[in-house]
């Protein structure tokens, strides 16, 4: 009784303390707002709760009896204890003292070391303490719980979550035991410093304090709590958990103290001063060079600069590795990388020549660090060609064994600067020292297999070039070095591999460069459905700008990275060229890519995307409006909308929702350009709430929007607010627009303006900084007392070991290098300035004022890169005079430059148009480029400034790169189009859209597509009018890359030289989406001739349709494009709308809108009628549902409702009219796809008639629960009848996944399908031949070039599945079908490559062998290979299927007698074979084996005495299987048409009359309803018959399930549960518009496997596709985040689907949901004492967790279908949920 004693005494005691407070205050007793949250404890309590309801029962008893029982026996037993409160909490999930206690019971059982208990029972102690506390109700009730959870804490070692927990319930309730608890936990594992290290090895040195928590973000709140020798620190650097103290000195010893208050980022503070006597001590001895350069000048130089602290010498030895093993060097990655002793030596040994070996005295000072050129002269003598590696290390001694440092180099005057592009190499070499050209300089272009690939000599300028035939090399040939040479001694090389200079800086943007050939390519939308038609044009040009005739290939490319089609386009006049891509039905959702080649096998010319989705066109459109020009923290702003229908009218009085997000800003803040604001390295995360509800338009479509901005983190970075504003439509659906407005914090800020352009200050210059205050107006201020800091950021190469060997990296040293105070006025800012060496810089700036205002900013002075980032070189001014020029003109280019030099001036465009010397005064100057006409929109003008060495001033050589766009006017290369559209025209109108074409000469020939298009279509992806000319006339990147190594140069200027001392020899699922309810208005003209006075004519026929239509058009001629765009209305005088959801399902009742609005009609009565169509169009009918009239005034609206149920399923079309005064007569047709409530299901009964008497009668008590419409039953009778033919041919239109497996399991049998139907009397289907041809074609598209195919296209061949492929190929050419005989015949040369490659193996051999049944299929095989894979390695081969395949490929070559052996291993593998257990790489099971073992034997004729033996064990495991996988269908199959090709006819009559052969029929439910069918056997042996019935229920089945769980939830937006309950069976009522979060989570207990999720929605509820609106997205949402995605998603009208391949999912250890770790957020592995069943016996092997966000919009009952999951090749596999009932009402 103690543990509860003790926990009644607490509780007590907690509960005295409130109420004396109360007493005290007279007042309620304090609840302190703050909570306890833990995700990973959390995690643990959810784990422990299930467990428990899953594991414990009460067994009758109340949990008080059970606690009361557990009391008695917890000082004696708590293991006793803790099982009746487990019991207690089973009972009673909602009593917070039960938990409570288990956690007691728990923590009190002395664990046995044996075992996991140790570590169980605190995990399970915690997690039952913590639902203790979310269950209390009281304050003292609370802080008992988090007594016990912090004492569980404690136990687990999550000291910082355990001190949390026991300060919070002190504030509850203070207590002595509490209070003692949390001071001791607190001065063993609060806040404190746990360690302090010197870092002697920088200069200076710094001391470093390390505490156990972050301390405070403020630095300034800091150093009043630090002083060192009784002063304050010179500096202070605080880094997350450390506190350096900076500006020490070596070799002394320093008295710091660290005194009480040091605050935490935890909120508390460190409790006693502390003091410390630290002696810093000298550096150890150290040897580096000074970074990745590698090209010392051979002029000028002491040598190579070695960097030493604390030696007196240095030992040195350099080597040579050859320049034909240069590029081998260079890709190898060792280059200007630090090697290890082991790489050294084998540079040694292997690839190079050591040339030197000694050592150097250094002149050391005492923990200084001291530079010393090493005379790399004097130790090579003789330069060779080749790169040189130099290993230094100290001579003495030290800890570290292995601490050398390395320099790559060579030693040259030559520098090189190479422009790589599609015209080849263009090289440049000029002196290194005086900055001039080289003549007469050998320059090689080296491939990447050391080959030279070509050579060439400078000319006077010091050019070379090497043509693109050279320099297009790929693989080994590819090139690699650009290497130069000039007499003796003169040798350097430029590496091609690695990355160009980034011009980005430098205005280099646009598309990227064109090739010789350009194109546009474009559609006339946006966004498609299935089954729809996707209109696409493409203009192809010459360099020139001039039309091209050249064929061009089309390459379709699904969402999937799969390519979908390719099709030919030939020129169809001017360069135009025109295709209608058919959409199939079962379109793959997603962005879907077109690439346009001129050849395939290249790099596609242009490209564009569209999305496929189902959407339905926005009927509305709406802009936003801000009134004032940004938002304030708590104060209201405003945000105008204006709304209007796209058939004209004002959208009045119709619902507005939305939300505001606030998030950093990119802009700059208004008043102050060029200023930034706040801590550069601050990150602000975005914030997000709803804006006001009940928001309506007016009269005129109109609304003013109040808006408060959220609650924001205090920063002073700039921030905007982004609106996302949805206007509601009355049927439901809603539009979205968003405006982004800056956000004004009223607060002080600090601005800080460099005086130079980006992050980058020249070098060695003055550099000035204006620094303003933007006061809580906004407006400049005056502010006194500003310091500033600024601080050098010093990145050196900092040594540590991993995987053996020694390496660097960048380590980032903070050192203060001036400080200062400033004052700013309002009419002007303050200024810094400093003049600052090359470097890394970081300037702060803050306010006297502790809680005042701070700003940073981050740049570098001179080049600078961190030494992984891609080279920028030094930055050049240029300007050019005017903004574009005409051909013959000569542009004024000015290069501004302080120093000067010699200048190279290139232009560049699709070749190197000029290349011009200039010299280059100091300040600056200016050159004369003549403008060219063959440079088409522009060209770059390059200008390379080359600085030379200044001996005299130790200034080494420098170059700078200046870009400018030189743009060339356009305006004769553009046709302007005209096109005269009327304002407004009537629904089902002809419209005509005249075009006139401006620009063109007498008698030059034209073309012009025109598209007319919905408007609400277009605006669901911002679609933009096709415009041509801004595509061919639009500036582009640059279309050369830029390299040379002036910024890898060695300054070897400043350091003393050295003197060597020789020391040795220096010698040397694809888904089918449902049709649109209503038409979608696009049309497309194709291409249109236009005539002789450049007009034309376009006609288009419109549908019924209220709406804008944007008419867009495209003009072209030989060497001219434009385009036009314009809008007409399209509308009646009266308006119908019709609300309609996107689909139904059996069973709904659905309130159908409709809305009618007399915009202009005259005032009357009008006749609203619903009907439905029945017939074909030769026999259509019309038959009325219902009918009513409306009185309405001009301008007035109606919204009526009509009640629709559907009587079956399939598709229906429904027609809405309004007739009334004045000829008014309108229509609209809505189509809808009538879905079953529930998956089909298959229920087979089995029967053996006796001979000669037995009989089966099959009558429509079989169908009775089924929709008619829906099902077929199908009999069999005969030997074959178990296999269920009718069955499987049903099933074969099962929806494939996509790839290529799947794609010819469904094909492969199709082959055959026909021969099976007529052979049992089934109807031929003579659209399968076109679909086996479709797959034939399909699967070539996977082919990669080697012949193998892969799973998704051509790349990752597998070999299998390659086998497979093959084996389809090979029946379908025996067949008849057309097959590639190149494509062909390289598949057989891949699988008998394979064959002669392969290497012996141990198990497995499931690809060898299909590759020997094919080619043997073939007669390809290799008749001694196959024979000794029978004889020696059979018994290798792991599946049956493997074993047969040989077998059949031995019996096809002719060796009866070994094939016969290997069917007898097959055989016997199949008796001996254990059930399938998991998932199989080659897609298979035992029953595919066995089916496809019938179907090889009976191919073959090998085996037949075990074939019926073998059939009937195939037969009786396909009836104990609900469902089958595709490959399974497809060897079933195959082996009832091998059975059935030998079956002898058994004598059967049916309904009296007889069949000759096996009994095949296949009724509907309609057919079985008006005739019972009976079957006889009239032979004189007994006869198996099958009766099958595949269709849907009118009741949905329950829920199930088989080797996975699915669970649905929903929530709303902002994670609140909604207790959904049709998602789990029941019923559940929703009102329009709302929204919520639809989670799924799927656990499976085994890892592997392809799964397909499924759920299905309401009709009345829509899917918000975060790929067309914003407001879509889950991003935000962080209580649905999954550490798993799927890899691929479609978002459908009727569902939302997901496909995961289980295989690459991580298992349950991993954390749910994707939720970030804290302290001790792990996940237990296990759940306590097995022994005591306080651990769950199965833990879920995989899981995921989906969401979607949905918005329910059409009132009425509906359907809620179940969600589903399975393994698509482990069909039986699967589980599903309840279906329930959904309602959706109308907002009050």
């Amino acid at each position: 009784m103690q543990c509860f004693s003790r926990l009644a005494l607490l509780s007590a005691l907690m509960a005295a303390g409130l109420a004396a407070s109360a007493a005290l205050s007279a007042t309620p007793a304090y609840c302190a707002e703050t909570t306890f949250a833990h995700q990973g404890v959390a995690a643990d309590a959810k784990r422990y709760e299930s467990f428990l309801k899953e594991n414990w029962k009460a067994d009758g008893k109340t949990a008080a009896s059970l606690k009361a029982d557990a009391g008695k026996v917890l000082a004696s037993d708590p293991r006793a204890a803790s099982r009746l409160l487990a019991s207690a909490v089973a009972a009673d999930l909602k009593d917070w003292e039960s938990w409570t206690r288990l956690a007691e019971a728990l923590l009190a059982i002395k664990p046995d070391p044996d075992n996991s208990e140790r570590y169980d029972f605190p995990v399970h102690a915690s997690g039952a303490a913590y639902r203790g506390y979310q269950l209390a109700t009281t304050d003292a009730q609370k802080a008992s719980a988090l007594y016990v959870l912090g004492q569980a804490l404690e136990r687990r070692s999550y000291w910082r979550p355990a001190i949390d927990a026991l300060k919070l319930s002190m504030e509850l309730a203070d207590s002595q035991p509490v209070r003692e608890a949390y001071d001791r936990l607190r001065a063993e594992h609060g806040f404190r410093m746990t360690d302090y290290k010197a870092d002697n090895e920088t200069t200076p040195p710094r001391l470093c304090l390390e505490f156990s928590e972050d301390l405070t973000h403020t630095q300034g709140d800091v150093s009043k709590f630090v002083s060192v020798d009784g002063k304050d620190p010179q500096n202070l650097v605080q880094e997350g958990k450390q506190l350096c103290i900076e500006g020490l000195k070596h070799g002394e010893r320093y008295q710091v103290q660290l005194r009480a208050g040091l605050p935490s980022a935890v909120g508390e503070n460190f409790t006693k001063t502390a003091d410390l006597a630290v002696y810093i001590p000298d550096r150890s001895p150290f040897v580096r060079f000074t970074g990745k350069s590698y090209v010392l000048p051979s002029r000028g130089q002491q040598g190579i600069p070695a960097v030493t602290t604390n030696t007196g010498k240095i030992d040195v030895e350099v080597y040579r590795i050859g320049d034909r093993s240069l590029a081998t060097l260079l890709q190898s990655g060792d280059f200007q990388r630090q090697l290890s002793s082991w790489e050294v030596e084998t540079i040694r040994d292997r690839t190079g020549i050591k040339v030197y070996a000694g050592s150097m005295d250094i002149a050391s000072k005492l923990n200084e660090e001291v530079t010393t050129a090493i005379p790399v002269t004097d130790a090579t003598g003789k330069l060779e060609p080749g790169a040189y590696v130099m290993v230094a290390k100290p001579a003495e001694k030290t800890k570290n064994d292995d601490n050398r440092a390395t320099q790559w180099f060579i030693v040259s005057d030559l520098g090189l600067t190479a422009f790589s592009g599609s015209d080849g190499v263009h090289a440049f070499v000029r002196s290194i020292a005086d900055a001039s050209p080289v003549s007469g300089s050998t320059v090689k272009l080296v491939a990447r297999n050391n080959e030279v690939l070509a050579s060439a000599t400078t000319d006077g300028k010091g050019y070379a070039k090497f043509d693109a035939a050279v320099a297009r090399g790929e693989g080994g040939v590819a090139p690699a070095v650009l290497v130069a040479e000039k007499g003796e001694g003169q040798y350097a090389f430029l590496d091609l591999t690695a990355n160009a200079f980034d011009l980005s800086d430098r205005g280099v943007k646009g598309r990227d460069a064109p090739g010789p050939i350009d194109a546009y390519v474009y559609t006339e939308r946006g966004v498609y459905r299935g089954g729809e038609e996707v209109a696409i044009s493409a203009l192809v040009r010459d360099a020139k700008g001039k039309s091209s005739p050249v064929p061009t290939t089309l390459v379709v490319q699904r969402p999937d990275g799969v390519e979908h089609a390719r099709f030919v386009l030939n020129d169809q006049g001017l360069g135009g060229r025109s295709h209608i891509l058919q959409l199939a039905k079962t379109a793959m959702t997603g962005t879907w890519r077109l690439w346009l080649h001129t050849d395939p096998q290249q790099a596609a010319i242009a490209e564009r995307a569209f999305l496929v989705e189902d959407f339905v066109p926005e009927r509305l459109d709406m802009t936003l409006s801000s009134a004032s020009e940004s938002l304030s923290p708590e104060e209201q702003g405003t945000i105008n909308v204006a709304g209007r229908y796209l058939y004209g009218p004002p959208a009045a009085e119709l619902g507005l929702e939305g939300e505001i997000v606030v998030k950093p800003s990119g802009k700059d803040a208004p008043g102050f350009s060029g200023y930034s604001f706040g801590q550069a390295d601050e990150f602000v995360n975005a914030v997000r709430s709803a804006l006001p509800a009940n928001l309506v338009t007016d009269a005129d479509g109109k609304a003013a929007i109040a808006v408060m901005l959220p609650a924001i983190p205090k920063t002073d970075k700039p921030l905007e607010a982004q609106l996302i504003v949805k206007l509601r439509e009355q049927g439901g659906r809603t539009i979205e627009r968003t405006l982004t407005i800056p956000v004004d914090m009223k607060s002080k800020r600090i601005g800080i303006k460099p005086s130079f352009q980006g992050a980058m200050a020249p070098e060695d210059e003055t550099v000035s900084f204006d620094v303003a205050i933007a006061g809580k107006d906004g407006k400049p201020a005056a502010e006194k007392g500003l310091t500033w800091t600024l601080t050098r950021l010093d990145t050196n190469w900092q040594w540590y070991r991993r995987d053996g060997n020694w390496t660097y990296e960048a380590v980032t040293l903070k050192r203060r290098i001036a400080i200062g105070t400033l004052d700013t006025a309002a009419d002007a800012p303050a200024n810094i300035s400093q003049k600052l060496p090359w470097g890394r810089y970081r300037l702060d700036v803050a306010s006297a004022d502790p809680n005042g205002p701070a700003s940073s900013f981050l740049f570098s002075s001179g080049w600078y890169t961190s030494g992984d980032a891609v080279d920028s070189p030094e930055q050049l001014e240029l300007a050019l005079d005017k903004d574009a020029y005409r051909a013959g003109e000569t542009a004024k280019l000015r290069v501004a430059s302080k120093l000067g030099g010699k200048a190279l001036i290139a232009v560049l465009g699709s070749g190197v148009h000029l290349i011009k010397e200039a010299e280059i005064a100091k300040g600056g100057g200016e050159v004369d480029v003549p403008v060219s006409e063959g440079w088409g929109p522009g060209a770059y003008v390059t200008a390379i400034v080359y600085r030379s060495m200044d001996e005299g001033a130790k200034r080494m050589p420098g170059r700078a790169i200046g870009v400018r766009w030189l743009a060339l006017d356009q305006a004769d290369n553009e046709l302007k189009v005209g096109m005269t559209l009327p304002g407004k025209i009537k629904s089902a109108a002809k419209l005509t859209v005249p075009v006139k074409v401006e620009g063109l000469q007498p008698g030059q020939d034209a073309r012009i597509t025109v598209a007319a298009v919905d408007l609400g279509v277009l605006n669901l992806t911002r679609f933009e009018s096709p415009a041509p000319e801004k595509w061919f006339n639009a500036q582009s990147k640059l279309a050369y890359e830029i390299r040379d190594f002036y910024g890898r140069l060695i300054d070897g200027m400043r350091a003393e030289r050295g003197k060597l001392r020789s020391g040795g020899d220096a010698s040397g699922p694809v888904m089918q989406g449902n049709p649109t309810v209503e038409t979608v208005l696009s049309l497309y003209s194709g291409i249109v001739k236009v005539r002789d006075d450049g007009t034309a004519d376009v006609e288009f026929e419109l549908p019924d349709f209220n709406g804008t239509v944007r008419v867009m058009a495209v003009a072209w001629t030989a060497d001219k494009v434009g385009h036009a765009a314009g809008d007409v209305i399209v509308r009646d005088a009266v308006a119908l709308t019709v609300a309609a959801p996107r689909f139904l399902t059996l069973g709904d009742q659905v309130q159908l809108g409709f809305d009618v609005h007399n915009i202009e009609g005259a005032e009357g009565t009008y006749k609203i009628s619903l009907a439905q169509k029945q017939g074909d169009l030769s026999a259509e009918r019309l038959i009325v549902l219902e009918e009513r009239d409306a009185v309405l005034k001009t301008g007035a609206k109606t919204f009526q409702k009509i009640a629709f149920s559907p009587k079956d399923v399939g598709p229906i079309t429904l027609k809405a009219s309004v007739t009334g005064p004045g000829e008014i007569a309108l229509k609209r047709e809505m189509t809808f796809e009538v879905l079953p409530p529930a998956a089909d299901i298959k229920r087979t009964t089995i029967s053996s008639l006796k001979a000669e008497t037995g009989k089966l009668t099959v009558n429509s008590d079989l169908v009775r629960d089924l929709i008619a419409s829906r099902t077929r039953v199908n009999i069999s009778a005969g030997p074959a009848a178990r296999f269920d033919v009718p069955t499987l041919l049903t099933q074969l239109d099962r929806y494939p996944y996509g790839c290529a497996e799947q794609t010819v399991s469904r094909a492969l049998p199709l082959v055959y399908a026909n021969s099976v139907a007529s052979q049992m009397g089934l109807t031929e289907d003579k659209a399968l031949r076109e679909r086996v041809q479709g797959a034939i074609d399909r699967v070539f598209e996977m082919q990669d070039s080697s012949g193998a195919f892969g799973v998704w296209g051509p790349s990752s061949g597998d070999l299998w599945l390659t086998g497979y492929v093959m084996d389809f190929l090979t029946r379908a050419k025996e067949a008849g079908y057309a097959v590639k005989a190149q494509g062909f015949s390289n598949g057989l040369d891949r699988l008998q490559n394979f064959l002669a490659y392969a290497e012996d193996f141990q198990s497995g051999g499931e690809d060898r062998a299909y590759a020997l049944y094919v080619l043997a299929r073939n007669a390809r095989a290799p008749i001694g290979e196959l024979r000794y894979y029978a004889d020696e390695r059979i018994e290798r081969f792991s599946t049956p299927l493997a074993k047969a395949q040989v077998g059949a490929a031995l019996s096809m070559m002719g060796d009866k007698e070994r094939a016969e052996r290997a069917f007898a291993s097959a055989l016997a593998q199949m008796n001996a074979t254990a059930p399938d257990t998991g998932y199989r790489a080659d897609y298979g099971s035992m029953l595919r084996d066995g089916a496809a073992l019938v179907t090889l034997a009976a191919e073959t004729g090998i085996a037949k005495a075990q074939t019926p033996r073998l059939a009937n064990v195939v037969a009786k495991a396909y009836e104990t299987r609900s469902y089958t996988s595709t490959q399974e269908q497809t060897w079933m199959l195959l082996a009832a048409k091998a059975l059935n090709d030998e079956a002898k006819g058994a004598k059967l009559s049916i309904d009296g009359a007889p069949v000759s052969g096996p009994l095949v029929r296949s009724l509907t439910a309609d057919e079985l309803r008006d005739h019972p069918v009976t079957v006889f056997n009239n032979g004189d042996a007994p006869v198996d018959a099958v009766v099958t019935v595949i269709g849907a229920a009118l009741t949905p089945e329950p829920a199930v399930s088989k080797g996975f769980q699915i669970e649905r939830k929903a929530y709303r937006l902002d994670g609140k549960p909604v207790d959904m309950a049709s998602l789990a069976g029941g019923k559940t009522s929703v009102k329009q518009n709302d929204r919520f979060v639809m989670v799924l989570k799927i656990t499976s207990q085994e890892a592997g496997g392809r799964v397909l999720v499924a759920d299905r929605l309401p009709a009345g509820l829509e899917i918000e596709n975060p790929r067309l609106v914003e407001s879509g997205s889950i991003k935000g949402l962080d209580f649905v985040k999954s550490a798993t995605a799927p890899e691929h998603t479609e978002f459908r009208d009727d569902r939302f689907v997901a496909a995961f391949n289980f295989s690459n999912v991580s298992a349950s250890g991993a954390q749910d949901n994707g939720d970030s770790k804290a302290e001790g957020d792990e996940s237990a592995s296990s759940e306590g004492d097995s022994s005591s069943k306080t651990q769950p016996e199965n833990e879920p092997a995989v899981s995921a967790t989906l969401a979607y966000i949905v918005r329910a919009v059409t009132p009425g009952t509906f359907v809620h279908p179940a969600a589903t999951v399975e393994d698509m090749y482990r069909p039986e596999r699967y589980a599903r949920t309840d279906a329930g009932t959904l309602s959706v009402g109308t907002k009050e």
